[in-house]
């Protein structure tokens, strides 16, 4: 699901230089991190190893995993983001409404929300639980 959310995310303009966002799971812990610069945002985890990145052009995201193989794509229209698997199957959508957004399995169930706050976004599964938050540019991936 992060991959999905990211290009949420990717479709924004970024100033050159690298934008951190820090993810903290429900009790405030620290469990990683992505920076930002230009199309492309790296995610690291908390020792700062990288876990992947994930690359925009156009309305389409490409996502790849810290070897550098490709692990899927997102594609944006509208305020719709759909994401596909290496092998090209979905594997779920964002729906962005104002500042949140939902997000849903292939087979069309909710599987949760992002309610978004200024530069901080919480992350709640489908029956509203807390899951954790991101603050920063990539607060939008869901990655927890």
């Amino acid at each position: 699901m992060r991959r999905l959310l990211l290009a949420l995310l990717l479709l924004l303009p970024w100033a050159a230089h690298a934008q951190p966002t820090q993810f903290r799971d429900p009790q405030g812990r620290a469990t990683g991190r992505a920076e930002t610069r230009g199309n492309t945002t790296t995610f690291y985890d908390l020792t700062g190893r990288m876990t992947g990145r994930s690359e925009r052009s156009g309305t389409t995201i490409r996502h790849f995993d810290a070897q550098g193989r490709a692990t899927g794509r997102s594609e944006v229209r509208g305020g719709t983001t759909t994401s596909f698997d290496a092998q090209n199957r979905p594997t779920g959508r964002v729906e962005l409404r104002g500042g949140d957004a939902t997000r849903y399995d292939p087979q069309n169930r909710v599987v949760g929300r992002i309610e978004r706050r200024g530069d901080t976004a919480r992350y709640r599964d489908a029956q509203g639980r807390d899951e954790g938050e991101a603050r920063g540019p990539a607060a939008m991936t869901g990655m927890r």
